[in-house]
């Protein structure tokens, strides 16, 4: 992207008619073309986590303010930082799930539920921060053996906090 430029990339995915458009419009069509359908539960938080990272971007690169080709400043930093948010938002949004059948089941108050949603945040940020740290984002392999089994570890310690 960073040598051809987002509009080029929008382009490509066969998406130009949203340049230009509301950021919602853009939000939407880039998560419909990329993201899981969200049919089965596991694509469902993929595609919830593609969506809050998309949306996290945009908002720190003011692409609302300033359009689709603020994300042209998006250098390798801002991408690994994109990548490591992706991860924490997917590894959230699997426990979330989880959560919310703990709730349902009333073996977690709302209360209780909402102060776990905070720590837990917190907690799989950190996890994914310290655990990330020195690897290059850029190149790793996500459906390798060793990236699935740091994201199931931190999601295997954020489950733990439901165990009661």
């Amino acid at each position: 992207m960073a040598n051809r430029g987002i509009v080029e990339v929008v382009r490509e995915l066969g998406l130009a008619a949203v340049i230009g458009q509301p950021v919602e419009i853009v939000l939407t069509e880039i998560t419909n073309r990329l993201a899981p359908d969200g049919t089965t539960l596991e694509d469902a938080v993929a595609r919830r986590a593609f969506n809050e990272t998309l949306t996290a971007v945009f908002e720190k690169y003011g692409v609302e303010q300033d359009g689709l080709t603020k994300l042209n400043s998006l250098d390798a930093e801002g991408v690994r930082e994109a990548i490591e948010m992706s991860i924490v938002s997917y590894i959230y949004q699997r426990w979330l799930q989880e959560l919310e059948i703990k709730v349902e089941e009333r073996a977690i108050s709302e209360q209780e539920a909402v102060r776990c949603e905070r720590d837990v945040r917190i907690f799989v940020r950190d996890a994914v921060s310290v655990d990330m740290a020195g690897k290059n984002l850029l190149t790793l392999s996500w459906n390798d053996r060793e990236s699935q089994e740091i994201i199931e570890r931190i999601y295997q310690q954020a489950y733990s906090t439901l165990e009661r």
